[in-house]
Formats: C-alpha cells, structure tokens, sequence
C-alpha cells in the first residue's frame, strides 16, 4: 500500500487466499508477494523453483505487523 520509497518499510495488505491441495500448483509472478503454511494437521511437502540462487533474486521477508521489509539472504555453512 506504500510508495516504496522508504527504505525497510512494508505497507501490505492481503488481497488474496487460496488453499492448495495435492497435484496442485500455481505460479507467483514477480512482482507477487506471497507466504506459504501447513493449515493443516499432517505433513505436507511444498517444492518451490527459482531461476537462480536465492541470495540472486531480489527477494525479500515482510512482516506484516512490524510493517518491515528486509532482504532474503541465505546463510550457508561449511
């Protein structure tokens, strides 16, 4: 909902939610911010793909509460 230009700030509001079902699946656009959970009781398994490293992508973690965006970076260790 914000202009962008404040650096670490997040503004979002959901506009959409959908629950998938085993054999489904769907495609995020990139300008889509999204979240991911298990609703439910069992052991579910979510496959993403990306073009490139994580770390290469642009992406980010919102929350939504704090109204904060920041960097995803994944740490690997040797």
């Amino acid at each position: 909902m914000d202009d962008g230009t404040k650096h670490g700030f997040a503004n979002l509001k959901k506009t959409h939610e959908e629950t998938l079902y085993p054999g489904k699946a769907v495609c995020c656009l990139p300008e889509d911010i999204h979240s991911v959970w298990n609703n439910g009781s069992e052991l579910a398994l979510s496959i993403h793909t990306y073009g490139k490293h994580l770390n290469f992508t642009g992406r980010s973690i919102f929350d939504i509460d704090a109204k904060t965006e920041t960097p995803c970076v994944v740490k690997i260790q040797n």
